[in-house]
């Protein structure tokens, strides 16, 4: 029986490839799982006696995705055959849902809206699918594949062509990589680019009309962001690197023209984590313009977010000030992690449960010479149900592995971090809040016994403020706060426990002693409380406001090369009237860069080799419409590294 259309799953992911395989011909996959190709009839699913009751749905078979709806409540049930030592990842695409994976028993394994499990016998293993929220509906494709293996049905679609004029390059319209799923309005996915740095695929059906911003944060430093959004036909809408700072790119105010699947395509030259977010708007978003970066001025620094909480797996590296999730799926499991510290470096490491999570945690530090140097479990009381290692001094430089495993074999999901610990208690999971607007009172939680909540703030020299943070009415919370520099985070400028009353923390004046960004920091006092709690911020004293620049703000930033005789292309999404800049900056000495602007129709608006006196190209246009525009980049009579920026020096 011919298979018109085959859905495969690579490391848990939906892939859609066309296959035509003859009724004869010997299909080889590389698995052990128990597989039913070909014409050979599938047999009819079973369900132990102890699993949960729901719609039996049908089979799974390893790369395949499977098709199902949901009505109501009522769940479907699905089953596969794996053997002992099996890693196995099931994920959904379609609707939100939550999967729970049943051994052979009928005893869930484990849950969550994606499924990463180490299977412990050879058996027929259940997975439900229900509903995320009560009385949803709607159809949805399920697969289960190998964590730990590749999809071998994933092969590279054909480069299509792209003619633009004289020169015609070749320009990869066609997005290639691997599809990981969908993209919900407001809501940020978490994945990490593997060794063979396949770029990644993610979908969502937008219309004609609307606006979208996309961003993708680096989670590990050395990963260098590459993002691109793509219209139904596969044409690029726009790309960008850094223009969110280091690290983060940003797809700002693309109207899309056509209803239908746009793809957003992330990639990176380098292994590493990251996430993505989507965010949808009926109307054109506000942007707050900054100064230009230009030579001739220096604006404030940019704030540089912490890393972002991932998933880390197995053997993964775990960076200071970052945090990571991980899941416990099996009372006798032990995850390795590894810490990079320097002789008389002084840290305080922790783990907790996530929210909903049952896992209580132990935790073990080994030096590079595999001793145990510290370990730490749940049943403290200070700390419950945090593990928490306190104020720990590496005796000597290089890799030090942490061990983490279920205490009492309570499982599940949970957070990992550590910080370095220059106060009592010390503090091991910094959170990244948002810069909170001054004289507006903004509210949080610590949630965690030796958390730590970072809002940054930019101030200029000969700023005076007052910070206060006050517990939440209920709240047990016995708040510090303090004040650092982004640039010198280790040396505390100023800092208050008790300066106001009821427990309130209270900083009365602080000078701003630079210009810069500066970070608010707040921390239960000797991390022994948690709770919720209220922080403001106001001016005693404003700085003289300086002659503001024109307004600015980037569209595009990207570093890249390109080859002698060869033309790279950089599309950015513009609208009608707005001026901006472009620049092609070269990183080697003898590249000499040439810069032009296409426009939506393929017209050339402009075209120049040097300016400023040097061989870097820098002009200014007005744009003419809205759509998708391109700088196209080459060498004169050379090649080599740069770095193209287009910003809005004028908005209408």
């Amino acid at each position: 029986m011919s298979r018109i259309l085959t859905l495969c799953l690579w490391l848990g992911v939906l892939i859609v490839v066309g296959c035509a395989p003859a009724a004869d011909e010997q299909i080889t996959v590389p698995t052990r799982v128990n597989l039913i190709i070909g014409d050979e009839p599938t047999p009819a699913p079973t369900v132990t006696a102890n699993a949960p009751s729901g719609n039996v749905a049908g089979t799974l078979r390893l790369w395949e995705a499977q098709a199902g709806r949901l009505s109501g409540d009522a769940p479907d049930l699905w089953q596969f055959s794996a053997f002992a030592g099996d890693e196995v990842i099931v994920r959904v695409v379609g609707m939100p849902v939550m999967l729970t994976l049943y051994g052979a028993d009928g005893e869930p394994l484990a849950d969550g809206e994606t499924i990463i499990a180490s299977l412990p016998q050879d058996a027929v293993y259940t997975v439900r699918v229900q509903p995320a929220e009560s009385g949803m509906t709607g159809a949805y494709q399920i697969g289960v594949g190998y964590a730990n293996q590749p999809n071998p049905n994933i092969t590279a679609p054909t480069d299509i062509p792209l003619s633009v004029g004289v020169p015609t390059p070749t320009y990869d319209r066609a997005p290639q990589g691997a599809f990981i799923g969908q993209l919900i309005d407001g809501q940020t996915i978490g994945e990490t680019f593997g060794e063979n740095l396949a770029p990644h695929l993610y979908t969502f059906g937008g219309e004609a009309g609307e606006y979208v911003r996309i961003e993708m944060r680096a989670v590990n430093a050395d990963v260098y962001p590459r993002l691109t959004l793509h219209a139904p036909d596969g044409q690029p809408i726009a790309t960008d690197s850094e223009s969110g700072g280091d690290g983060i790119a940003v797809i700002l105010n693309a109207r899309l023209s056509a209803n239908g699947l746009h793809t957003v395509r992330a990639a990176s030259d380098v292994a590493g984590g990251y996430s993505v977010a989507l965010m949808r708007y009926a109307e054109r978003a506000a942007v707050v313009a900054d100064a230009p970066d230009a030579p001739t001025m220096t604006p404030l620094p940019t704030h540089r977010p912490l890393p972002t909480t991932a998933f880390a797996s197995n053997n993964t590296e775990l960076l200071i000030g970052g945090s990571a999730l991980g899941i416990l799926s099996e009372p006798t499991q032990t995850l390795n992690y590894t810490l990079n510290l320097q002789a008389g470096q002084t840290i305080t490491l922790g783990a907790s449960p996530t929210a909903g999570s049952d896992a209580r945690l132990q935790i073990e530090l080994r030096d590079p010479d595999g001793q145990l140097v510290a370990n730490a479990n749940s049943a403290s009381l200070d700390t419950r149900p945090t593990a928490l290692i306190r104020r720990l001094q590496a005796a000597q430089s290089g890799s030090y592995r942490l061990l983490v495993s279920a205490y009492e074999g309570q499982t599940g999901g949970f957070i990992i971090s550590y910080d370095t610990a220059n106060q009592v208690g010390g503090n091991w999971l910094s959170i990244q809040r948002p810069s909170p607007p001054f004289g507006a009172r903004q509210s949080a939680e610590l949630s965690y016994h030796g958390q730590r909540d970072v809002w940054p703030v930019t101030l200029r020299a000969g700023d005076v403020i007052t910070v206060g943070v006050t517990p939440a009415e209920t709240s047990l919370l016995d708040p510090v706060v303090e004040i650092v520099a982004e640039s010198a985070q280790q040396s505390i400028l100023i800092s208050d426990a008790d300066g106001g009353s009821n427990r309130a923390a209270l900083i009365r004046d602080f000078a701003v002693p630079a210009d810069g960004v500066y970070l608010i920091r707040v921390r239960a006092d000797a991390s022994a409380t948690t709770g919720g709690y209220g922080l403001i911020w106001r001016y005693v004293n404003a700085a003289p406001t300086p002659t503001a620049p024109p307004a600015t703000y980037p569209l595009l930033i990207q570093r890249d090369s390109v080859a002698d005789s060869a033309y790279n292309f950089y599309p950015f999404y513009a609208h009608a009237g707005q001026t901006v800049q472009v620049y092609v900056e070269a990183q080697d000495d003898a590249f000499d860069p040439v810069a032009a602007l296409i426009a939506p129709d393929g017209a050339v608006l402009a075209e120049v080799d040097d300016s400023d006196g040097t061989l870097n190209p820098r002009f200014i246009h007005t744009l003419p419409a809205d759509g998708t525009y391109q700088v196209r980049v080459n060498g004169y009579l050379s090649g080599g590294a740069f770095r193209v920026r287009v910003d809005v020096v004028a908005v209408p």
